[in-house]
């Protein structure tokens, strides 16, 4: 090595760190970091990559009627469970398909949001400098949310500034998010074992 590479890597070594950011053929900018991994956005929500964009609208439909894909495909499946059965009478059938109405109406009216459609959407909507900004990728995406959950209770990670933003309802939520979390949780799970009993003819 040349004395003027040693010179020269002696004089970067000294410079300060400079974090790197993703790369996009968007501006993007710092959000927050989570167990020491630093998350970006688009710096403009309006302009950002065809990829990533059609993903983000796909999740946050899914976010604002209250479900995920799983629960829509399991909807579904107990419909089409119902069609394929013989029944007794018009009445058992319809009676079946009233649980299943009733249960969608019901997540509809009552519930505020479907936290793991928050998710979802912030998994879309945030990325690291790991991520190919531009790209969504699902399989990222599931590994980043688990970070997530393991790493920052539900109000510590959802009450971050950068997070309020993007979900403006939770603004002013810090009291009520912990319980209504834990009520969101219970009847999800009461959903779905409704569809899986359906499902299965019980």
């Amino acid at each position: 090595m040349s004395r003027f590479s040693k010179i020269s890597d002696f004089i970067l070594s000294k410079l300060p760190k400079r974090n790197k950011v993703p790369m996009s053929n968007y501006e993007v900018k710092y959000a927050f970091t989570c167990e020491g991994v630093d998350y970006y956005e688009f710096a403009d929500p309006m302009n950002i990559p065809p990829h990533r964009g059609y993903h983000l609208l796909k999740e946050w439909g899914l976010m604002k009627a209250k479900i995920t894909k799983e629960y829509i495909e399991k909807h579904i499946e107990a419909s089409e469970a119902v069609l394929s059965r013989d029944h007794k009478n018009v009445f058992e059938a319809k009676t079946e398909f009233k649980r299943i109405n009733d249960q969608l109406k019901e997540r509809i009216v009552y519930m505020a949001f479907d936290l793991e459609s928050l998710y979802r959407v912030a998994a879309v909507h945030f990325f690291s400098k790991d991520e190919h900004a531009d790209i969504y990728d699902l399989e990222v995406a599931m590994k980043k949310i688990s970070s997530w959950k393991k790493n920052a209770n539900v109000e510590d990670f959802f009450l971050q500034q950068p997070l309020k933003k993007l979900f403006t309802y939770l603004e002013g939520q810090d009291e009520n998010l912990k319980n209504y979390v834990e009520v969101e949780r219970n009847l999800n799970s009461l959903h779905m074992d409704n569809l899986s009993a359906i499902i299965s003819g019980k």
